[in-house]
């Protein structure tokens, strides 16, 4: 009878870490996009303020003074 009930602790523990594993697999996967997706965000703000710095707000490219 002991035996018997280790076998099944021993299932559920068994049952229980490879759910732990796919969890955190998934959450490892979730936090991977959601870094390339923040770093994308990131790329496009700074382009936004280069293209800015280059245009003007205007959308006119600014052409420097020939003296």
């Amino acid at each position: 009878m002991p035996e018997k009930a280790e076998q099944e602790f021993a299932a559920w523990e068994l049952a229980f870490f490879r759910i732990l594993k796919v969890i955190s697999s998934l959450l490892l996967r979730f936090m991977e996009s959601a870094t390339v997706i923040a770093i994308i965000l990131i790329l496009i703000k700074v382009g936004g303020v280069v293209k800015e710095k280059i245009y003007g707000p205007t959308g006119e490219q600014k052409v420097k003074k020939q003296q």
